[in-house]
């Protein structure tokens, strides 16, 4: 399988040092065997006199410039060929794996190319069944501990998401935004369980064990390969545009896009759920409240965005 491929890079290196080499053999043979006046006896047809071995010289000259053009342009085509190979091999080493090189021909490089190109997809496959797994079994540790937060979690979820897509982000950035939706309350595994399902209302201590858990989530899904931006959303889906939230006091833009979509779409489920310490609102207050809020709690963009999206869900606020 491999000579198969190999066989028509060495053709073409072979065939242009043959010419190369061939075409020099026969002018300086010429040269060497015979003089000037012997080289060509017949007439020229423009000026009817014998040519001379000045012309056999300037022959030479130019054969031997063409010989070395032909050389470069193909050592050229080769370099750039094996330039988008190492550029596509550091990719693979730095874990971006959104590579598709042109396979061109059918020799070494092309091969190469071509395992490229298959290795990146297989990467990403195994990546994705990786993240999979991990979010099957951090969501199924979570729910152990606390039913609520997996319904919770899938809905906020499916709000960010429409809200990413009606942006118009890009596919990664929807992707990790999705996936900070699913796991932004998985901090919430290190909270007493006692604290976590307290219908009463919480003491000041209990309070700040409850604002941690943004933090604790983090540095969980900072633990994680290619997660870095993901951990990053989840540690500020507390903050306020206003910087009044937790648990540091980002605010406005300074604030992660998927944390500020987040924080929507949080709000909004939990307003509209029933809670230990509270019973649910309606959909039409739910949005009355996000609306007072915009500009202080919320970015008022994506509140913008949000009710245009879900104010007929259930009917048009009052």
């Amino acid at each position: 399988m491999v000579t198969h491929y190999l066989f028509p890079l060495r053709t073409k290196f072979f065939y242009a040092c043959m010419f190369c080499c061939l075409f020099s053999l026969f002018m300086i043979v010429s040269l060497v065997l015979h003089s000037p006046e012997s080289i060509l006896p017949q007439q020229s047809p423009v000026s009817g006199t014998p040519l001379s071995g000045e012309y056999l010289i300037i022959a030479f000259a130019l054969a031997g410039i063409g010989s070395a053009l032909c050389c470069c342009l193909l050592a050229r085509y080769f370099s750039r060929r094996l330039s988008l190979v190492q550029r596509a091999i550091q990719q693979l080493a730095s874990g971006k794996l959104d590579i598709d090189l042109e396979i061109d021909g059918r020799d070494e490089l092309s091969l190469l190319a071509s395992q490229i190109n298959q290795l990146a997809c297989r990467l990403s496959n195994e990546r994705e069944n990786m993240l999979l797994s991990v979010i099957e079994s951090l969501i199924n540790a979570l729910e152990a501990k606390d039913t609520y937060t997996y319904s919770h979690s899938s809905e906020v979820a499916d709000i960010a998401l429409h809200i990413g897509q009606a942006l118009h982000l890009p596919d990664d950035q929807l992707f990790q935004i999705n996936f900070a939706a699913i796991l932004h309350d998985i901090g919430k595994i290190g909270i007493p369980t006692p604290v976590l399902n307290k219908p009463e209302p919480l003491t000041d201590e209990e309070w700040d064990m409850i604002k941690q858990h943004p933090v604790i989530g983090a540095r969980i899904i900072a633990g994680i390969p290619f997660l870095s931006q993901v951990s990053d959303i989840i540690l500020h889906h507390h903050a306020r545009w206003d910087g009044t939230g937790y648990p540091s006091s980002l605010a406005g833009t300074d604030i992660p896009l998927g944390s500020r979509i987040i924080a929507v779409a949080d709000s909004y489920q939990a307003m509209t759920s029933t809670r230990p310490y509270r019973e649910s609102i309606s959909h039409q207050e739910a949005i009355r409240q996000l609306t007072r809020n915009a500009a202080t709690q919320f970015d008022p963009d994506i509140i913008a965005i949000f009710v245009k999206l879900y104010a007929n869900k259930y009917g048009s606020p009052a």
